[in-house]
C-alpha cells in the first residue's frame, strides 16, 4: 500500500490489516489461499471512513481475524468509480442503501455475496458491530461455501439484469416539453419551500437539479423554477455549509436549514455551485451571487490548486481526529479574538452562543459553534443603531482577524491527487464564470488547468488520456467521464478565448470517447473500458451529485455537431438520448443534465462571433452584451484577428472573411451559419440576444 499514489490508500498503509490495493497481487492469494474478499471503499475526506479505521482496522484483534480468514482490499472510489458502482449497486440490491465506507464480501474471483457500508466495532443498536459480522461471514464461507457461491451468482445475475434493463423497453424518446415538465414537476414536489433544497435531512447541494431549473427557466419562462434556485442558493450561502469566512461549499448540510455541515469540502461541488452563482448573476446581477463566485474561486486558489495549475480533489472533514475542529468556534474564542462592539455585531451576525449551535455525536462534545448568517446587515444596522455600511466594513475586519487566528489551527489535510473529470468541470465553471464577471485572473485559472491535464494527464503521441496524476505518477486510463468533463470544459474555454487548441483537442477527445465506450450492439456510453477484472461493464444512467458520463457525452455532441456543423457527434448524441429513453420518459430528475442537453437539440441555432483583439475596451464592451443573458444553446466564438483567426478558420472556414467594421471590435450574428449584418454597438447586441432569451429578476 505504501507504493501507492492514492491519500486514501497510504492512509490505511499502516494499518495492522494486511491491505492490498486492488490487482493481480491480492487475486492471486484469494485464489491460493481460497479465501473470501473484504473489500472496503471510501476516499480520503471521508469522515466515516476514518472512523471505521480508528474503530475497527486500527485495533490489533480485528485486524488479527482479518488477516486470518480473508485477503483485504482497499479501493479509492474516486481512481475507480467504476468498481465502485458495481459494488455500490449489489449493496444496494442487498440492504436497500449504500454510502462509504463501502464494506463488501466477495467470493475470490470477486463475486459479492453480502455487505454493508460503515459497521461499528461492536453490536450497537440492533447494528451488528464488524466483529460480529467477520466471524459469522468467516464460519459461513468454511460451512457452506457452496450456497455462498451460489448467493454470489444470483446477485451477479440480478446486477447483470437491472444494468440492462433499458433495453428491454422500447420506449420513445418523450418530448423534450413532456419530459423537462414532468422533471419540473417531480422537482416542485420535493422542494423545501422554507429553507431551499430537496428532500429533508441530510441536504446535499444537488448542482444537478439546479442546473437544469435555470435551463427550464431560460425555456419556459417558469419563474417559479428560478426562484427555487435562488432559494436554495442564498440560504446555502448564508448557512453554515459556506464557509463564511474564507469561502467554499462543504458537501452537504446535516440539517434541513443549511446550518450544521459535513464539513468536507470537494472539487466538484466547488465547481459545480460557481458555475451555478455565474448564470444567477447572469440573471439577476445580485451582488451575493458574484460575491460567492469570487470567495469560492479564492478558496479553491488557496487550498486545492497545484502550483502547475491543476486542481486537488478536496480537503478533509477532521482536523487532529475531530470533525469540523477547523471552522468550529467557541464564543470564549470569539471574544478572545474580537473585543466590545465589534465581538457582539460578529456574534449577532453567525449566529454564535455560549452554549454552542454544534453538538458532536461522537464525542458528546457542546460548546462549538458553527458561523451561519443568522441576522442580515439591515437587522445589525437597527439593533445597533449604525449605518449599514459600517457594519459591513466592521464584519469585514472580524473576519479578517478570525481567518488570521484560524491560520494558527492544523489545516484538514488535502487530497491532492488531481483527476481529469474533476478538473473539467472546475475548467468549465471557470470559464463560464470568467465570460460572466469579464474577469482575465479567473479565465487564467481555467487555461492553466487545461493546459495542465494536457502536459501531465494526456499523452499526445498515443492520444491516451489518464484518470489521476499525483506526486509525478498518472495512472488509470481515463473513463467516460474524464473525457467528457474535460470536452465540456475544453468548449467553454474556447468559446471565452477563440483559441483554436481547445476546440481541436475537444473534437479529439469525442472522437476517442467514440471510439472505446460506445456500446455499437445497443447505444450509449460505457463507464469504462473492457478488463478483465470487473465483472460488467456498466452505464452511468443517472445524474447525481455530478452528472453521468452519458449526459455530459450528449452535452457535448450536440455543442460539437453545431460548431463544427459534424454530423457524426449529432448521431451519436441523438442515439444516447433514445438508450435512456425510458428513464427520460418514466423518471426524468435521475437525468436532469441529459434533459439541459436535450434543451440545446430543440433550442435556437445562434451563434455569436466577436472580432476583436481580447484585451481591449471595445473588445469588452461587446463581450459584456454577449454574456449579460442566459441563452442555453448558442455558440460563441470569439476571434482575434491576424494569425489566430486564420488558425481557426482552418477548423471553422466560415469566420475566414469577417472582418472588423471601422477598426472596431465587431459582432456578427448568426443562425446556422448564415450571418446577419455586423455590430459595432453592444447595445444592439444585447437588444438582439434579450430579444431571443429570457432574463429574470424575481
Amino acid at each position: 500500500m505504501i507504493k501507492e499514489k492514492s491519500p486514501y490508500l497510504i492512509q490505511h498503509a499502516y494499518n495492522p490489516v494486511d491491505w492490498y490495493p486492488w490487482g493481480e497481487e491480492a487475486f492471486e492469494q484469494a485464489a491460493i489461499l481460497n479465501r473470501p474478499i473484504f473489500l472496503s471503499i471510501g476516499y480520503s475526506t471521508c469522515h466515516w471512513c476514518h472512523v471505521m479505521e480508528q474503530e475497527s482496522f486500527e485495533a490489533p484483534e480485528v485486524a488479527e481475524f482479518m488477516n486470518a480468514n480473508f485477503v483485504n482490499i482497499k479501493v479509492d472510489r474516486e481512481e475507480r468509480p467504476d468498481l465502485d458502482a458495481i459494488y455500490m449497486r449489489s449493496v444496494q440490491m442487498m440492504t436497500g442503501q449504500g454510502g462509504w465506507p463501502l464494506s463488501v464480501f466477495l467470493t475470490p474471483n470477486f463475486k459479492p455475496f453480502f455487505g454493508g457500508t460503515y459497521f461499528p466495532p461492536e453490536d450497537r443498536h440492533g447494528i451488528p458491530g464488524l466483529k460480529t459480522v467477520l466471524r459469522i461471514v468467516a464460519q459461513q464461507w468454511k460451512k457452506d461455501r457452496e450456497k455462498i457461491t451460489n448467493s454470489a451468482e444470483e446477485i451477479l445475475k440480478a446486477l447483470k439484469e437491472t444494468a440492462a434493463f433499458k433495453l428491454l423497453d422500447n420506449s420513445p424518446v418523450p418530448s423534450f416539453d413532456e419530459a423537462s415538465r414532468k422533471a419540473f414537476g417531480d422537482l416542485m414536489a420535493n422542494y423545501d419551500e422554507l429553507n431551499g433544497g430537496f428532500g429533508n435531512a441530510p441536504k446535499f447541494p444537488m448542482a444537478t437539479y439546479l442546473n437544469f431549473l435555470l435551463h427550464f427557466y431560460s425555456r419556459t419562462g417558469e419563474k417559479k423554477a428560478l426562484h427555487m434556485v435562488e432559494t436554495t442558493m442564498n440560504k446555502m450561502i448564508s448557512g453554515g455549509i459556506y464557509d463564511q469566512l474564507a469561502g467554499g461549499f462543504s458537501r452537504y448540510s446535516t440539517d434541513a436549514q443549511w446550518t450544521i455541515p459535513h464539513f468536507e469540502k470537494m472539487l466538484y461541488d466547488n465547481a459545480q455551485l460557481i458555475g451555478i452563482c455565474a448564470t444567477l448573476f447572469q440573471l439577476t446581477r445580485k451582488p451575493i451571487y458574484e460575491a460567492a463566485i469570487r470567495e469560492t474561486v479564492d478558496y479553491v486558489t488557496s487550498n486545492l490548486t497545484h502550483p502547475d495549475g491543476g486542481f486537488f480533489s478536496g480537503e478533509d472533514a477532521d482536523t487532529d481526529g475531530k470533525e469540523g475542529g477547523f471552522y468550529l468556534w467557541t464564543w470564549g474564542e470569539i471574544k478572545s479574538v474580537l473585543k466590545g462592539p465589534e465581538a457582539e455585531i460578529f456574534i449577532h451576525r453567525f449566529g454564535v452562543t455560549p452554549q454552542g449551535n454544534f453538538f458532536d455525536p461522537q464525542t458528546g462534545d457542546r460548546g462549538n459553534n458553527v458561523l451561519f448568517r443568522a441576522n442580515s446587515t439591515p437587522t445589525l444596522a437597527a439593533e445597533f443603531g449604525r449605518p449599514a455600511e459600517e457594519i459591513e466594513s466592521i464584519l469585514a475586519l472580524a473576519k479578517k482577524k478570525l481567518l488570521r487566528a484560524r491560520s494558527q489551527r492544523t489545516k484538514p489535510q488535502c487530497d491532492d491527487k488531481i483527476l481529469t473529470g474533476w478538473n473539467g468541470l472546475m475548467i468549465s465553471s471557470l470559464a463560464k464564470a470568467a465570460g460572466v464577471l469579464i474577469d482575465q485572473n479567473i479565465l487564467d485559472l481555467a487555461v492553466k488547468a487545461a493546459g495542465f491535464i494536457k502536459k501531465y494527464l494526456y499523452d499526445e503521441a498515443t492520444k491516451t488520456l489518464y484518470k489521476r496524476w499525483r506526486d509525478g505518477d498518472k495512472k488509470i486510463l481515463g473513463h467516460l467521464d474524464d473525457f467528457a468533463f474535460l470536452t465540456g470544459g475544453l468548449l467553454d474555454i474556447f468559446e471565452i478565448t477563440g483559441d483554436a487548441e481547445w476546440l481541436e483537442w475537444a473534437a479529439t477527445l469525442s472522437e476517442l470517447q467514440n471510439d472505446l465506450f460506445w456500446d455499437k450492439e445497443k447505444g450509449g456510453y460505457f463507464m469504462t473500458l473492457p478488463h478483465p477484472d470487473l465483472l460488467l461493464r456498466l452505464k452511468d444512467d443517472s445524474d447525481g451529485v455530478i452528472p453521468s458520463g452519458n449526459s455530459a457525452a450528449v452535452l457535448n455532441g450536440f455543442r460539437l455537431a453545431r460548431l463544427l456543423d459534424r454530423k457524426d457527434f449529432l448521431q451519436f448524441a441523438k442515439r444516447t438520448l433514445e438508450f435512456f429513453a425510458p428513464i427520460l420518459a418514466q423518471s426524468p430528475t435521475s437525468l436532469t443534465t441529459m434533459l439541459t442537453a436535450f434543451n440545446l437539440l430543440n433550442s435556437g441555432d445562434i451563434q455569436i462571433v466577436v472580432i476583436g483583439e481580447p484585451d481591449q475596451p471595445d473588445t469588452k464592451a461587446l463581450a459584456e452584451a454577449v454574456y449579460d443573458t442566459f441563452q442555453p444553446g448558442r455558440i460563441v466564438i470569439r476571434v482575434q484577428p491576424g494569425e489566430p483567426q486564420k488558425k481557426l478558420a482552418r477548423i471553422l472556414s466560415f469566420i475566414e472573411n469577417m472582418k472588423q467594421q471601422d477598426n472596431k471590435a465587431t459582432a456578427f450574428l448568426c443562425r446556422n451559419f448564415v450571418c446577419e449584418a455586423p455590430t459595432n454597438d453592444p447595445a444592439t447586441l444585447a437588444g438582439f440576444l434579450r430579444n431571443n432569451s429570457l432574463r429574470g429578476s424575481d
